[in-house]
């Protein structure tokens, strides 16, 4: 991609289609190859654009005016030069009324009334507004199957709402208005954030799956803003329920693995902003999905994220231990496929919280081992980080309470070491290893359950040894051990047996 493109004045739409890019500012209208180069000459327009849809399909860009209620014309994707369709003069009959909410009308010029047309089967299709004064401000809308979803802020100062409308998609415009349903759509539990600032369909998902950041009028509180996950689909059912991710408002570019139950993890900052310019639009290349296109007041830049594609998926089967006490473990054991790339493992304790990260000590294809930090009691979730910041796979850890010794028995051992010792207690399964103060042998473990740890005594000169047990990085005390001397056979006697 070449860096990047600055236009005279500020970035009012972008769109981008396989033909190239289309940026409309105040008063012209620019097509652009992939690489951000003009490849047409800029068109006067002369006012804003209200409306600017790239109709793939058709090979169309769709623009509307607003002034002259809406003057529209159809443009070439190819060559936005060549003019398909132009309303030469002002539409009287296309302002619309304060009550009018949406309308619809033909993109084509076959369907019934010509294009433009808002003409339907017996009245005029409109979705009207229930209250005339209220102020409503679209965000974003699609087609999803054989749904169309509209969203939209209600502006009202006394309990301002995030509303979703969604309607069938249908030839006739009567039949779709009829369909109508609308729902609010709440974020979140915590606290109310009224004001819808952003929205994505999420593309390789579930069916329903959506994307919005939320806003609340809290400027101050770093939890002021929310990126919240709906199922669109269960508005039909009953209200849909937001899986919210809590976020700031720096301008960063992110990606959120989801688990398979639609949990986020931490994101990966795959883009920072070089100042404290907002982005107005973020696209992803439609045709190799490796480019995103990002619009900044006059600028225009694009990124390549190829790199993050170089990289196989990897896929973790198991963590060994996965159970382990508050203080964390040493050389945990990740088993799985793909793994030869991965950097660092990142920790993640709950959705509101920075990850933690712990780099990978050795590693092969399906093996490689780590340390796990010390974390609060409860469950984390556990992924493989690979060099460009994606984390990959998802398993869970938990943490418990440390171990605790009640006691040995026996409680003396000889000097030479070798007698089987059992530690009674609790959790004593997180134990890495069983120290003896001043000895210089080392201790074996035989066995060990949550309750009972065994192991065999090692040589000591000192009549008390002092034992503790090892637990990731710290020591917890446990009991003494007397040492006695080695038994000694003094004199031998024969003691016949039979014939």
């Amino acid at each position: 991609c070449h860096p990047s493109h600055t236009f005279h004045k500020v970035i009012e739409n972008f769109a981008v289609s396989e033909y190239g890019i289309y940026v409309s500012t105040e008063d012209h209208l620019y097509q652009l190859n992939r690489g951000l180069q003009e490849v047409t000459p800029a068109r006067s327009v002369g006012t804003l654009l209200k409306i600017f849809v790239v109709f793939e399909k058709n090979g169309t860009l769709i623009t509307c005016m607003t002034k002259n209620c809406s003057h529209c014309e159809v443009l070439d994707l190819k060559n936005i030069s060549n003019t398909i369709y132009s309303e030469a003069r002002e539409v009287p009959a296309r302002c619309p009324r304060r009550d009018e909410l949406v309308t619809l009308r033909n993109t084509q010029d076959k369907q019934s009334g010509g294009i433009f047309s808002a003409i339907g089967e017996g009245e005029q299709p409109h979705i009207k507004l229930s209250r005339k004064l209220l102020v409503v401000r679209f965000v974003d809308g699609f087609q999803k199957g054989p749904r169309v979803y509209l969203f939209l802020n209600i502006e009202d100062k006394s309990r301002p709402l995030v509303r979703l409308l969604w309607m069938r998609s249908s030839s006739s415009k009567a039949d779709a208005t009829n369909s109508v349903r609308s729902v609010t759509l709440e974020c979140c539990e915590d606290k109310a954030r009224a004001e819808l600032v952003s929205s994505a369909d999420v593309d390789g998902g579930p069916a329903g799956l959506w994307a919005g950041v939320f806003r609340g009028n809290e400027t101050s509180d770093p939890t002021n803003t929310a990126l919240a996950l709906f199922d669109i689909t269960e508005a039909e059912r009953r209200v849909p329920r937001p899986d919210p991710y809590f976020c700031d408002s720096s301008c960063q570019l992110g990606e959120i693995s989801l688990d398979e139950n639609l949990k986020p993890t931490c994101p990966a900052v795959l883009h920072k902003s070089e100042d404290d310019r907002k982005f107005s639009r973020m696209i992803l290349d439609p045709v190799d999905k490796k480019h995103l296109y990002v619009a900044m007041e006059k600028r225009a830049k694009c990124d390549d994220f190829s790199s993050t594609l170089k990289y196989l998926e990897p896929k973790i089967s198991s963590i060994t231990p996965n159970q382990t006490s508050f203080y964390g473990k040493n050389n945990v054991i990740v088993s799985g496929e793909n793994l030869g790339n991965v950097a660092k493992m990142r920790i993640q304790e709950n959705v509101n919280c920075h990850p933690k990260e712990s780099p990978v000590l050795t590693r092969t294809s399906d093996k490689l081992t780590f340390h796990l930090p010390g974390g609060n009691k409860g469950v984390v979730t556990v992924c493989a980080a690979l060099p460009n910041g994606k984390c990959f796979g998802s398993q869970n850890v938990r943490y418990g309470s440390l171990p605790f010794c009640n006691g040995l028995s026996p409680n003396t051992s000889w000097i030479s070491g070798g007698r089987n010792i059992a530690i009674s207690g609790e959790n004593l399964n997180f134990v890495d290893e069983v120290i003896h103060k001043d000895s210089n042998s080392s201790v074996s473990k035989i066995c060990e359950t949550s309750r009972i740890l065994k192991y065999l005594s090692p040589a000591q000169e000192k009549k008390v040894a002092q034992v503790s047990l090892k637990v990731a990085n710290s020591t917890i005390p446990c009991s003494n051990l007397k040492y006695l001397p080695d038994p000694q056979f003094t004199r031998f006697r024969a003691t016949p047996a039979g014939n």
